[in-house]
């Protein structure tokens, strides 16, 4: 991709008209061989760089310099550098007017007033009267100054470059009134004879008294605000904005620095105001120490992080001139920018230099700018993505689309309940099989119940439109090779988006799976995507990941296969559920598909007047806490899933008990009734909107429930 800009990044130079010695090599002997500096190196490496963009037939944007232009105070450092650069690189683009310069410790003088204009009078008179873009200078420069002069803008103004002044206050004196006035005769009192002593100790004092502090003022933030606000918009897209400043605000190196105001004193207040502002990028130098990083600011105008990218340059030294300049080229305005940043090295004279390895960092995320983006959990501890999952659909997934992706290497954690479900079951043993009951039932290709639920899923699966095994369809794509087409469907708009008598078809929350095969490490692994049109996080999820587990067990064993990924992508998570009822179809109608024996030995049971064996009390135990769940659950507002109410199964059993005979038919006749108004109740409830009707019925319902219990329990005492 063609860069829409390109720029150089320079700092830390440290040169002077002498010369500033650059030892390349170990000179023993004196035979006055050429000089070795600074300034012959960098001038060697324009060259080379000049060189290549003549050969590209590439242009430059502009030069960005963050300060220490000189060496140890020594005057005429920054004009040097800045006649190198336009001498190499004006045939590229490169005027004053492209070149932004901000102040180093190094670029002004010591004990000089903050604020003054002795203090920048070397620093302006080498950049800003030449033409070049320089800071906002404090106590020089008018409150609301125009942009122009401290902003460098791009074309279409799709980018700017903003140059901030970081050090007002270094090497500034902190010495209390007292004693600045005696500070200078302490030299004398301690050598009064020794001249050689004497200067030693003045320098020493100098320093103590001297503090290199980092600091942007409040001033010159709101001069910057104003200026960024004059901006021109760009044409199309945000405006790409990159700061740059001498002192860095993170250290780009693990070396330690032991002296007051090593940092930016009021580094939060800056770091808010690049969140605030939206600047990318930041480039700095300082610590002669190169580095590319990332980092993420909060504050109050946004409730997502801010993204800023700090690039740290290097001082070329001997040791180490593989990184002396930086090119960065930006591309992708303005929609998807990215940064490219390449070292360009200092060659040695008569040789060639190696292309360094470029860094390529993306500057804009899936969510830029959007709060309301889809939210992503990612994971390989199943417990963990549920407690995540929970909160999220409470919080800022809340009604919105939620990707949940499960990278697992033990799948054993999908087959039981996560820690922290809401369930009555305690042991392990209980809710694995409870889970493994649930989800081999929703996975039958026919049920008795189809009537009543007409998308249960294995039957949509298995048998699509009474004619399509879409699981033999799935397995046999993926058996021999890769394919996208490896997609089931459980929602058939044939049945399914119909209307019946001017009320709609209900239909399942799971709409289609899709399958994808991945060869990796000699093993071959089943992904699979579930989506659902909306998915109850806190109950249904987990059952969901089940079944996605129990469809791709049932997709690999075709081809040695086994499970790998599971993604589940729901368009409206919630998180309304309280009880399993509320996602599991009744576990009494269910025993109609899987334990229909247990309504005959319910029903012996219960009119026999006691429970004769073992399996037989378990089956009645199973029984009342089933409907103990019912009567708890009538009271609440159902969430999109499975029905609350057991129809079929309270049904059926009454039919056993009025058919059948025993010492207790009297007190089975009366309990009969009971069951059979409930399955008429669960037939015909109130809609969900109707809440004063749907709270009276759902009251009676559960009156109901409990007073089954309360006879079962009577009869068989």
């Amino acid at each position: 991709m063609a860069p829409a800009a390109r720029f150089l990044h320079i700092t830390d130079t440290h040169l002077k008209p002498g010369g500033s010695e650059y030892k390349l090599d170990e000179r023993k002997v004196d035979v006055q061989l050429e000089p070795q500096t600074r300034e012959i190196a960098l001038e060697g490496g324009l060259e080379r760089l000049a060189e290549r963009l003549k050969d590209a037939r590439a242009r430059l944007d502009g030069v960005i310099f963050s300060g220490d232009a000189l060496s140890g105070g020594t005057p005429g450092g920054d004009k040097l550098l800045l006649e190198l650069m336009l001498r190499h690189l004006e045939p590229f683009g490169i005027t004053a007017k492209q070149i932004v310069a901000v102040p180093g410790n190094h670029d002004v003088p010591r004990g000089v007033a903050p604020s003054s204009q002795d203090r920048y009078e070397q620093f302006l008179a080498a950049w800003r009267d030449a033409g070049c873009i320089t800071p906002w200078i404090d106590g020089i420069d008018a409150a609301k100054p125009d942009f122009r002069d401290h902003i460098l803008l791009g074309p279409d103004n799709e980018w700017a470059v903003l140059a901030v002044n970081s050090s007002n206050w270094s090497h500034v004196s902190a010495l209390p009134k007292n004693l600045l006035a005696r500070w200078a005769d302490i030299p004398k009192a301690l050598a009064p004879t020794d001249a050689v002593l004497r200067k030693t100790l003045t320098d020493e004092l100098d320093s103590l008294s001297r503090y290199d502090m980092a600091r942007v003022s409040p001033a010159q933030l709101a001069a910057v605000r104003h200026m960024l606000a004059q901006l021109p918009p760009p044409t199309r897209g945000r405006q790409l904005r990159v700061m740059a400043l001498h002192h860095h605000l993170r250290s780009p190196s693990l070396a330690e620095e032991v002296k007051p105001f090593s940092d930016l004193s009021n580094l939060e207040q800056v770091r808010t105001f690049i969140a605030e502002q939206g600047i990318r990028v930041v480039l700095h130098g300082h610590k002669h120490a190169a580095r590319v990083h990332s980092d993420f600011i909060e504050s109050a105008a946004s409730h997502l992080p801010h993204k800023v990218l700090m690039v740290a340059g290097s001082s070329f030294s001997a040791s180490d001139h593989a990184d002396a300049m930086r090119l960065l080229s930006l591309t992708g305005l303005p929609w998807v920018p990215t940064l490219d940043i390449e070292p360009i090295a200092l060659p040695r004279q008569g040789l060639g230099t190696a292309a360094g390895k470029s860094t390529s960092v993306r500057l804009w995320s899936p969510t830029d700018s959007a709060e309301e983006a889809p939210v992503a959990i990612q994971g390989t501890n199943f417990d963990e993505v549920y407690a995540r999952v929970v909160v999220a659909a409470r919080e800022e997934a809340k009604e919105r689309t939620l990707i949940v992706q499960l990278d697992l290497s033990d799948f054993t954690t999908v087959k039981r309940l996560p820690e922290g479900y809401p369930t009555k079951l305690r042991t392990t043993e209980e809710r694995s099989h409870w889970l493994a009951d649930l989800v081999n039932w929703w996975q039958l290709p026919q049920s008795q119940l189809q009537e009543r639920v007409p998308y249960i899923h294995g039957a949509r699966l298995h048998n699509y439109a009474s004619n399509l095994n879409q699981i033999d369809r799935v397995r046999s794509l993926l058996k021999t090779k890769q394919t996208t087409r490896a997609i089931a469907l459980l929602v058939d708009p044939s049945i399914d988006f119909k209307d019946v008598a001017g009320a709609k078809n209900d239909f399942a929350s799971f709409c289609l799976v899709q399958f994808t095969r991945r060869d990796e490490g000699g093993a071959i692994y089943v992904d699979c995507v579930g989506y659902y049109r909306t998915q109850e996080m806190v109950q249904w999820w987990p059952i969901n990941v089940a079944e996605l587990l129990h469809l791709q067990t049932e997709v690999a064993k075709g081809f040695a296969g086994r499970p790998g990924r599971i993604t589940t992508v729901t368009a409206c998570a919630r998180s309304a559920g309280v009880l399993p009822t509320h996602v599991a179809m009744p576990v009494i109608d269910r025993w109609l598909d899987q334990t229909p024996e247990k309504y005959f030995i319910l029903a012996s049971t219960l009119l026999s007047g006691k429970a004769m064996t073992e399996d037989p009390h378990g089956v009645l135990e199973e029984w009342l806490a089933s409907l103990d769940e019912l009567a708890e659950a009538a009271t609440t507002v159902t969430p999109d899933g499975g029905p609350v109410v057991a129809i079929e199964g309270p049904a059926r059993l009454a039919k056993y008990l009025l058919s059948g005979a025993g010492p207790k038919i009297d007190e089975c006749k009366k309990l009969a009734g009971d069951l059979e108004e409930i399955a008429r109740m669960g037939r015909t409830p109130p809609s969900a909107d109707q809440h004063s009707n749907r709270h009276a019925w759902g009251e009676r319902l559960s009156r109901l429930l409990r007073s089954c219990v309360t006879q079962c329990r009577a009869i068989v005492q």
